[in-house]
Order: structure tokens, then sequence, then C-alpha cells
């Protein structure tokens, strides 16, 4: 199941409801670019609203705040990485986004 399903679930509390335009269209941008480095800016320039406001909408509709919810998509599509025994654990860092190019560079000169 995908991080953005996950947290629709937790943050319903057992009641339906209509999602915001802006709120759905940030979860999916977050979800198609999670593995690269971005910004509540960025993502806020993706959806057309400003980064403040995306982040209190987003954390009153989803109960996470922005940085978690990245960092949740992240983690779980590093988990189902990591059953591929033949990735090192460098390469599926690098590919969820927690190693970016230029941090990469740093670390792995």
């Amino acid at each position: 199941m995908k991080p953005a399903n996950q947290i629709r679930q937790l943050s319903s509390r057992g009641r339906e409801r209509a999602e915001p335009a802006e709120i759905w269209k940030a979860r999916n941008f977050i979800d198609e670019h999670f593995e690269e480095e971005f910004s509540l800016t960025k993502a806020a320039k993706a959806v057309n609203i400003s980064p403040n406001y995306l982040s209190e909408k987003f954390k009153k509709v989803t109960g996470v705040n922005f940085v978690d919810y990245v960092a949740r998509a992240r983690v779980e599509k590093a988990r189902d990485l990591l059953q591929n025994p033949n990735l090192r654990i460098s390469e599926i860092a690098f590919a969820v986004g927690f190693i970016t190019e230029p941090k990469k560079r740093a670390a792995f000169p």
C-alpha cells in the first residue's frame, strides 16, 4: 500500500470525507518525486499555493506534517527495496532520496 493511502486511512478516523484538491495534488507530487531532493516550497509551487498554507493544510487534513509524510514515503519504498538481496543499503538510500547526489559526493568522494 502506498504511503499516501496509509495516511489517508489514518487521517480519516473512520469518516468518509473529500480531500482538498491541493492536498491530493501535493500527495501525488510527493509520491512521484520522493526519491528526489525537494522541499515544501517546491511542492507548494507544484500545486500553486504558498508553502505556509500547504504546511498548515497538509497537517490539518492528514494529521501528519509534510516532512514526516515524505520520510514515511521514503521508508516505505526502502522497505520494499530491501527485499532485493542484490541491492546495497547505500544504493537503496540513494534510490529513495535519503542520500542525494550532492550528499553522495560529499560522503563518498
